[in-house]
């Protein structure tokens, strides 16, 4: 068969074994040197694969007739004898090693054509050999067959190419029941009228859409439509593609009742939630080498383990659960009748643990903890003074807790020079008895501040001070603009009674902004020049 390297085939099945919903073809996926197809379970119980086939012989159906020829195109293999599929999917690997497919893929499949390990099963070959290369089917079939009825039903078919097609029609078998007469093939799309795929060109693979394209009743397929009528031109499309990186785990949950009900397997940024039933049996994709929390309550008590995939599937998986010890901590959330601050807007958490806690319309609460220890619940908010209340748990429920939450808000804003718009860098802003320093962009902010009127100083070197009041009622916003100080040239004429213009004379002005006296000698022209004086009341003296 013209195989592509790597067949991704994922057939959905729902119900029973032999279901009443017709499966469905996800893709046909490239990898260099091996070839898969994958099989896919959206029900929420897992179902026995036993009587499944897989094929790539237009012929399969022969196989019911013992008709099949030796030369056939193609080949069959069936799942070995039950071979569980839980909700999920499955890999089977149709050629290379299993450990080259965990060196391509870095997990290992559900099942294999050849030597089995790594937790993969081995395929039954029915019949040619797979991987053949003299064969040119361009086909993949999934069919079931008890082994005695005299027609086999199609769960799917997936054809592209050029290659050949099923046509069964006007065909008659008679299966090896105890039956005499013989059962014919309800008529289906001719050959020549069947729509295939494009073939996918290199290094890509066939993906179809997630609801299988429209398929014409009276067929042979498991839901009585014709397998072949599906236009596949419209619901498969060429991607790239690689298997997911999931395996099958199958087993038993074991503790000291017995464990039926809601299972969930918990990981990081993923979960699974499953039935467990049979006393704690269970089926379930997960991740690939990955450590998951599984935990399931029975009658209000929480049994809870751990569970680690490896490369491939457990199918005798065994896992120990114990009951888990539960603290409640539990209480009301009010507002502070100084500072009442919206419970609408308040979050609730436990610090420690990083629960978030609900409370209902009158604030009251209630959160599990699963050890003793000392414990912090936190509420924040916007317009919320953050609160925190420590709690210690020691043998029992802490019922009473009361977190009383104020109103908090926050001001802020950017200081700017008034007469050129930038920004002051180290500026100084006092906010009641609180003061802040403008970063590079001007900017300072004050959070958590209760309501209240707040006097706010703004003061730079060199440029007027401002002054104002907030009502501070919500989080607020404050730019202001600096004036800069006004500056003057003070020019001192000194002259010597009756001669004129008094040179070398020692000028000294004090007092208004100058912290230290300033000293200045008069010029030929008996002056001296004091430049840069801000305006105020000044003394001169004349030595």
């Amino acid at each position: 068969m013209r195989l592509f390297s790597t067949v991704f085939l994922s057939v959905f099945l729902v119900g029973t074994a032999v279901s009443a919903q017709a499966p469905l073809v996800s893709g046909v996926s490239p990898a260099e040197g091996l070839a898969f197809v994958e099989i896919q379970n959206p029900a929420d119980t897992a179902l026995d694969l036993t009587g499944f086939h897989l094929a790539t012989t237009p012929d399969y159906y022969r196989l019911a007739d013992d008709t099949l020829a030796d030369g056939a195109a193609g080949w069959v293999i069936s799942f070995p004898e039950g071979f569980v599929l839980p909700p999920g999917r499955a890999v089977v690997q149709l050629t290379g090693t299993v450990d080259d497919f965990v060196a391509e893929f870095g997990f290992a499949p559900e099942a294999v054509v050849g030597e089995p390990g790594s937790g993969a099963v081995g395929m039954v070959v029915v019949h040619g050999d797979v991987g053949a290369p003299a064969s040119e089917a361009d086909l993949v079939g999934l069919f079931y067959w008890d082994g005695v009825a005299d027609l086999v039903q199609d769960a799917d078919l997936v054809f592209w190419g050029d290659g050949a097609r099923v046509d069964r029609n006007g065909v008659v078998i008679d299966g090896p029941d105890d039956g005499l007469e013989s059962s014919p093939y309800p008529a289906e799309t001719a050959s020549g009228d069947q729509v295939p795929a494009a073939a996918p060109g290199d290094g890509e693979g066939l993906l179809r859409a997630q609801e299988e394209g429209a398929q014409t009743p009276g067929g042979i397929g498991l839901d009585g439509t014709d397998e072949t009528s599906e236009d596949l031109s419209m619901s498969i499309s060429s991607a790239p593609l690689a298997p997911v990186a999931e395996v099958t785990v199958v087993g038993t949950l074991t503790a000291d009742v017995a464990l039926t009900g809601q299972v969930g397997f918990t990981a990081p940024e993923m979960d699974a939630v499953l039935t467990a039933v049979d006393d704690g049996g269970f089926a379930v994709e997960l991740t690939a080498q990955t450590e998951f929390s599984v935990s399931v309550e029975v009658e209000g008590v929480v049994y809870a383990g751990t569970f680690t995939t490896g490369l491939g599937s457990d199918r005798e998986a065994v896992i120990a659960l114990i009951p888990v010890t539960a603290f409640v901590i539990s209480g009301v959330v009010s507002a502070d009748a100084q500072a009442p601050a919206d419970l609408a807007m308040v979050a609730l958490a436990v610090e420690e643990t990083g629960q978030s806690v609900a409370f209902d319309e009158a604030g009251g609460f209630s959160v599990t903890v699963e050890e003793a220890g000392t414990y912090t619940l936190l509420a924040s908010g916007p317009d919320v003074r953050e609160t925190r209340v420590t709690v210690e748990v020691v043998d029992g429920p802490v019922e009473n807790v009361a977190v009383v939450v104020a109103a908090a808000h926050d001001l802020g804003g950017t200081v700017t020079a008034g007469d050129s718009g930038a920004p002051l860098v180290g500026a100084t802003v006092t906010v009641g008895q609180m003061q802040f320093t403008t970063d590079e962009a001007g900017m300072w902010s004050a959070s958590q501040l209760a309501p209240g009127t707040y006097a706010v100083r703004t003061a730079a070197i060199g440029y007027e001070v401002h002054e104002t009041e907030i009502a501070l009622a919500s989080s607020q916003t404050l730019d202001v603009a600096l004036a800069p100080v006004a500056r003057y040239a003070l020019t001192v004429h000194v002259e010597a009674a009756g001669a004129g213009a008094l040179s070398d004379a020692t000028v000294l002005v004090q007092g208004g902004e100058l912290a230290q006296p300033a000293s200045v000698k008069t010029d030929t022209d008996g002056a001296a020049l004091f430049s840069d004086v801000r305006a105020g009341n000044y003394s001169v003296r004349v030595t």
